[in-house]
């Protein structure tokens, strides 16, 4: 069996912005050619906004969160 190649990749999203987010986020953890090394929530208005991001992808992986 031929071993697949993963790309190592950092996702950077505004996971609370829009629906498609999230989408991305869970496709990108379940894809056999992708190796998710970490997730940033990126600022999209105020900083309790920013907070509800990193609570979003703290759900959807279980990687170390840069804060």
């Amino acid at each position: 069996m031929e071993s697949i190649s993963r790309r190592h990749v950092i996702i950077d999203t505004d996971a609370k912005n829009e629906a498609d987010d999230q989408f991305a986020i869970v496709h990108a953890l379940l894809s056999p050619s992708l190796d998710v090394r970490g997730l940033i929530a990126a600022h999209f208005g105020t900083s309790r906004a920013l907070d509800r991001r990193r609570s979003d992808c703290r759900r959807h992986q279980g990687l170390e969160m840069i804060t």
